[in-house]
């Protein structure tokens, strides 16, 4: 399996090459910089929801409607014990609010994602300890079973 800094190199060279028609290459670096060297972070349950969070709302959607709206965002999924509490009518509320991104998709999705990783939680201790039963580092193969989760 490559590492995380063969694959980051990839997806460096692969954005620049596609980026660059926006953003000149330094830029571009420079955007990416704080993510260079994420191979030895050690990432908490807090970190991990946020990131489903991020990849829920950016997902389709431009860079910078998310980006100007993540203090809203970050208001109403704080961590995933608070959203896993979240039912219909919070979904309604959150959805009521004109600074929100009015998408009913992803305010469902970030709620459910926090009751699953709950459930993951409270199963494995961690999600860093459920991520590593996987042994995706051994493998490509059991990297793919992990994304098929």
């Amino acid at each position: 399996m490559k590492d995380y800094k063969a694959i980051f190199e990839k997806v460096e060279s692969t954005l620049i090459r596609v980026g660059s028609a926006n953003l000149s290459d330094d830029r571009i670096r420079a955007n990416l910089d704080e993510f260079k060297h994420l191979e030895s972070k050690v990432f908490s349950d807090a970190d991990y929801y946020w990131i489903l969070v991020y990849v829920v709302f950016y997902a389709g959607f431009r860079a910078a409607t998310v980006s100007a709206k993540l203090n809203v965002i970050r208001k109403y999924f704080p961590d995933y014990e608070t959203v896993a509490g979240y039912n219909e009518s919070k979904a309604d509320e959150i959805l009521s609010d004109p600074k929100m991104i009015n998408n009913r998709r992803k305010v469902k999705a970030c709620i459910e994602d926090a009751k699953v990783f709950k459930s993951i939680v409270s199963e494995y201790g961690s999600f860093q300890v459920y991520l590593d039963s996987f042994s995706p580092s051994t493998s490509f193969e059991n990297l793919m079973l992990l994304t098929a989760r």
